[in-house]
């Protein structure tokens, strides 16, 4: 029997825009139940008024119901020491998170429709003269975190997005081919992705273990 003192986490059958939330759970060693929602309930259940804005990811955590995924994210660093308050830090990490929001417009929903193909030709003309530079500098701006973090010295909402997004497009199973291809063009990046998973046991067990989950 579910938990009722547990956060829940509602969303369909596969990682998508959910990931980045269950990542950050595990990092935070967050115990949490899942409701797994399939495509054929969904139909109802979002015009039943339980899901604000009819939209998934939905997290009910401490008698609160939270929708959409930057603003989850946002509350569980919040509440985790995992954001900052410095305005300049707050600027950054935000911008950070909508590099990363631009980038997923662009293919996740090609990754939805298990377009895999489309989705690494896109990587493919994008990543090495657009992205990868940006995120190389990023990280080497950021002195204070040796590589390890994209904004000051401890972990923040800006390290779970750029992770999950690394993880998705570059390391899962399916993905993997671009991981080797890509990897000597951002040194830099990969270097975080490896350390960022080595931080938390919880963290790197959860994605050996979900390493051929549906993207």
């Amino acid at each position: 029997m579910a938990d009722p003192g547990k956060p829940k986490l509602h969303y369909f059958p596969y990682s998508g825009r959910a990931e980045v939330l269950r990542m950050a759970m595990q990092y935070f060693e967050l115990d949490y139940d899942e409701e797994v929602v399939s495509s054929q309930a969904w139909v109802s259940l979002k015009r039943s008024g339980n899901y604000e804005f009819a939209h998934l990811p939905m997290l009910e955590i401490q008698g609160k119901r939270l929708v959409q995924t930057s603003a989850i994210l946002r509350y569980l660093c919040q509440t985790n020491h995992a954001y900052s308050t410095s305005t300049d830090q707050i600027a950054q990490i935000e911008a950070i998170v909508e590099l990363h929001s631009d980038i997923q417009e662009q293919t996740l929903p090609l990754m939805l429709q298990d377009k895999l193909t489309e989705a690494k030709a896109w990587y493919e003309v994008h990543m090495p003269e657009q992205y990868f530079p940006m995120i190389e500098r990023l990280l080497e701006a950021n002195g204070a975190g040796q590589g390890k973090y994209f904004v000051g010295s401890t972990v923040t909402m800006a390290d779970f997005v750029m992770f999950e997004f690394g993880f998705d497009a570059f390391q899962r199973s399916q993905m993997e081919d671009l991981g080797v291809k890509f990897a000597q063009i951002a040194p830099k990046f990969f270097a975080f992705l490896a350390s960022f998973k080595e931080q938390k046991q919880s963290l790197k067990r959860y994605m050996s273990e979900h390493n051929d989950k549906p993207v």
